[in-house]
């Protein structure tokens, strides 16, 4: 149930469908989390295109359980009374989903762009050169012993922490530095303000722990 709400929350609706039609083949999960979990599965058939199931999902339920009622917004709703209404009173009861602007996207204001993780962006020519960069750390020593690391990770075959994912918003470009939140301007690639996120001092202690004694990179003890 909840990786169905997860999914159908993420705007993956066939994917939320096939959970929730698994649940509602089981007697057990069918007879507890019913009427409820038979309305999620018609929501997530209806958004999926397949208008047709959402109905034959909302018949079922109704010839099962006629007197059936939801709690919706801590109200008690009724189900339809006529059958060839019941698209029509899902509609109502839930409302429709959001729609997203067709195309391609100029902000990206979520992770991988929208909800579903999986938006389209402006593109251009394939092999851009880049009109600006922006280090994630403000020490070169740092930034080569978190490489460093990153490579031992991949040779090990560990599982690293995730990419730093920049939001895009009008013209600034916000992102996660080693310890900080960072605004750039899209247009320059200046910094224009960073927010300090965390008072951990653990990545001073790995900048002194990977130096050696002229303040270079201790190589020897990063290959161990």
């Amino acid at each position: 149930m909840l990786l169905g709400r997860h999914h159908l929350d993420h705007d993956q609706p066939l994917a939320a469908a096939f959970c929730f039609q698994r649940l509602l083949e089981t007697p057990a999960a069918a007879s507890k989390l019913n009427p409820m979990l038979s309305i999620l599965l018609a929501v997530s058939w209806q958004r999926a295109g397949m208008p047709e199931r959402a109905e034959e999902t909302l018949t079922a339920l109704k010839k099962k359980d006629p007197n059936a009622k939801l709690r919706i917004a801590d109200k008690p709703v009724r189900l339809f009374a006529d059958e060839k209404q019941s698209l029509a009173w899902l509609e109502s009861t839930i409302g429709k989903p959001a729609k997203t602007a067709p195309g391609a996207q100029q902000q990206w204001t979520l992770v991988r762009g929208d909800a579903a993780r999986n938006a389209a962006s402006v593109g251009g020519v394939p092999l851009l050169t880049p009109l600006w960069r922006v280090s994630t750390t403000n020490h070169p020593t740092l930034e080569k012993t978190l490489g460093s690391i990153r490579q031992q990770y991949l040779d090990q075959g560990i599982a690293a922490q995730p990419a730093m994912q920049p939001l895009a918003v009008e013209n600034l470009v916000l992102m996660r530095t080693a310890r900080d939140l960072l605004a750039v301007d899209f247009a320059t690639g200046k910094r224009l303000w960073p927010v300090r996120t965390t008072s951990d001092t653990s990545l001073e202690q790995l900048l002194s722990s990977s130096q050696g004694p002229n303040g270079t990179i201790d190589a020897q003890r990063n290959r161990r």
